[in-house]
């Protein structure tokens, strides 16, 4: 399946602005009094989420853990494989140009939350639905989102979605 690349950037922001209250099961799974881990990772996500929303690109800086994270489709990331031209394997650049230097808003919606916690690590899966702001133009699709624990903060250190055509 191809996916031009406006697809690609609905799946990555979709990834991105997660919506909250993350479902109970996976919050009672990792909490730990009310200043959980699981609120923490939950931050992150929100702050990722008001970036994308604000085109603060600022704020999503600080939810990575540097600029150099794995973060592609995974289609797009076996294309990449087999073709030896693909070098990079990064999409954070890419995604900062079209996110917040492209003049263009989405809305998204997510469901089937999951955040898996053991100690330092963490990993976040759910589906999206992403649509540009005031149409009917987007994706949905799949993420995977891993975090590790820096110091006290929670960082994202890699991401990794599928992406397909809006189901109507």
């Amino acid at each position: 399946m191809k996916i031009n690349g406006l697809g690609l950037v609905f799946a990555a922001v979709a990834g991105l602005c997660v919506a909250f209250p993350v479902a109970g099961a996976a919050a009672a799974e990792t909490a730990q009094g009310p200043h959980s881990e699981a609120e923490a990772i939950q931050g992150v996500l929100r702050d990722y989420r008001t970036a994308v929303s604000t085109g603060d690109e600022a704020l999503f800086l600080t939810t990575l853990l540097d600029n150099q994270i794995p973060f592609f489709a995974v289609d797009a990331a076996a294309d990449r494989v087999a073709d030896p031209v693909f070098t990079d394997l990064q999409g954070v650049a890419d995604f900062r140009l079209r996110v917040f230097h492209s003049g263009i808003l989405y809305r998204q919606t997510f469901d089937q939350i999951k955040i898996d916690q053991h100690g330092a690590l963490a990993q976040v899966t759910l589906h999206f639905v992403t649509r540009v702001r005031d149409s009917q133009e987007g994706g949905q699709g799949w993420k995977t989102l891993t975090l590790l624990k820096a110091g006290l903060r929670w960082k994202i250190v890699s991401e990794f979605y599928t992406v397909g055509n809006l189901v109507t």
